[in-house]
This record gives structure tokens, C-alpha cells and sequence, in this order.
């Protein structure tokens, strides 16, 4: 079980919460449907339909999230970036989930964004250190798909944050 919980045997309690979260987003992406009603939470995961955890968004096809360890960090994978044709790696915290499997899912790595003077601009996230800079999260707008994925075991995760209701182009270009 996730977070270091051991499977209660007795009670069959071999169930975790992120594994029916992110089976819950699958969902959402999938419905793809408009809904203007009211939401207390606004990034409440199983809020549904798709585009109700940033409302006023058009067309939106992907529910953005973090998912993070027992020790509350968010987990962090790297994508190839290529900006003017030079490739370097990048890390991501944010992810669209592409499929999922008992409670294996593959995850799609995004890459967060901004415009700026009408271009789309990469959100680099962390500092020179490497840490999470959470004021840059106030940046984002949108997200790139990018070419890489990650299977992960979704046990070993202890939450879950949805963060943007988006559209991803899903195309590659």
C-alpha cells in the first residue's frame, strides 16, 4: 500500500484512494463535457465534468495534476525540452493521466506555460537550486504536452493535487 501503509488482510482493504482519484480523472478527460455549475472547492479532483476546476475555460481536454510522496514533495520526473531545436532535460511536477491499470497508471509529462507578448513561454518552476519555486505556479496558464511518459505504481503515492483544467494539444506537431 501507499505511504507505507500495510494491506489489511482481514478486512481485504487493498484499495487506495490516489489509484481511484486519478481512475476518476481518466473519466473526467474522457466525458470532455461543459458544465457551468458551482464548485466549493475549486480544484476538488473528482469534481466533474472536465473544465470544473478552472472554470471559464473553453475546450479544455486534460485535468493537470501533482502527485506527492509520504513526505508531502511533490513527485518530479524529467521530459526532453527543446527550445530553437536544442534539446536539454527538463524536470516536470505536472501530469495528464494517459491510462491506467489496476493501480499502475502512464502518465503523460506536461510542461507548464505562459503567454507572454502573444508567444507560449515555458514555466521553469524550480530554481537554480533545484527547489520548487511556488510563486512561479502562479505563472502558469496552460501546459505543453511533451513526448515523454512514466508508468508509476500509484500506491506509492500519498496525494494527489489537481491544479488546471486545460486543453493539451495531443497532436504531435
Amino acid at each position: 500500500m501507499g505511504c507505507g501503509k500495510v494491506e489489511n488482510v482481514e478486512h481485504n482493504h487493498d484499495h487506495n484512494c490516489i489509484c481511484e482519484v486519478v481512475r476518476v480523472i481518466k473519466r473526467v478527460q474522457d466525458a470532455n463535457t461543459n458544465n457551468d455549475d458551482c464548485v466549493e472547492c475549486s480544484n476538488d479532483c473528482f469534481t466533474a465534468p472536465l473544465g470544473t476546476v478552472s472554470p471559464g475555460r473553453a475546450n479544455v481536454n486534460t485535468r493537470a495534476f501533482i502527485l506527492f510522496d509520504k513526505h508531502g514533495n511533490p513527485f518530479k520526473t524529467f521530459y526532453k525540452h527543446s527550445p530553437s531545436g536544442a534539446q536539454c532535460i527538463k524536470e516536470s511536477i505536472f501530469f495528464r493521466v494517459q491510462s491506467i491499470f489496476d493501480c499502475c497508471a502512464t502518465l503523460q509529462v506536461l510542461e507548464p506555460t505562459k503567454v507572454v507578448g502573444g508567444k507560449v513561454e515555458t514555466v521553469d518552476v524550480f530554481n537554480q537550486s533545484g527547489k520548487l519555486d511556488l510563486s512561479k505556479l502562479c505563472e502558469i496558464t496552460g501546459f505543453r504536452r511533451t513526448e515523454t511518459c512514466i508508468t508509476v505504481d500509484l500506491d506509492c503515492f500519498c496525494a494527489i493535487q489537481c491544479f488546471l483544467d486545460t486543453f493539451v494539444d495531443l497532436c504531435p506537431e
